[in-house]
């Protein structure tokens, strides 16, 4: 078996299993309709969270996300997550 085929392989089987965690899309944070199917636009993919471009191994960090979110995301770093404050520092 070629190093190839065995990556490829590798990242078949973690795309499954994070498919069927059935997670929501770690982008946008809505529910993901994993009975859609590529190429819908709101059909489950497997996104790097470090882009590949940037060094993420093939199965490295690994999300739900919907395709359009992955796609308009392209090889760029996400913002992290707002954060929010634990009281109402303002009222």
């Amino acid at each position: 078996m070629s190093q190839h085929s065995a990556r490829s392989n590798a990242y078949r089987k973690a795309r499954l299993k994070l498919r069927a965690e059935q997670r929501d899309c770690w982008l946008c944070h809505r529910p993901i309709d994993y009975t859609l199917r590529y190429p819908h636009p709101w059909s489950f993919s497997a996104d790097h969270v470090k882009p590949r471009s940037q060094g993420s191994g093939e199965t490295e960090h690994l999300e739900a996300a919907h395709l359009v979110c992955n796609q308009a995301r392209g090889d760029r770093t996400p913002p992290p997550p707002p954060t929010h404050p634990s009281r109402n520092w303002f009222g």
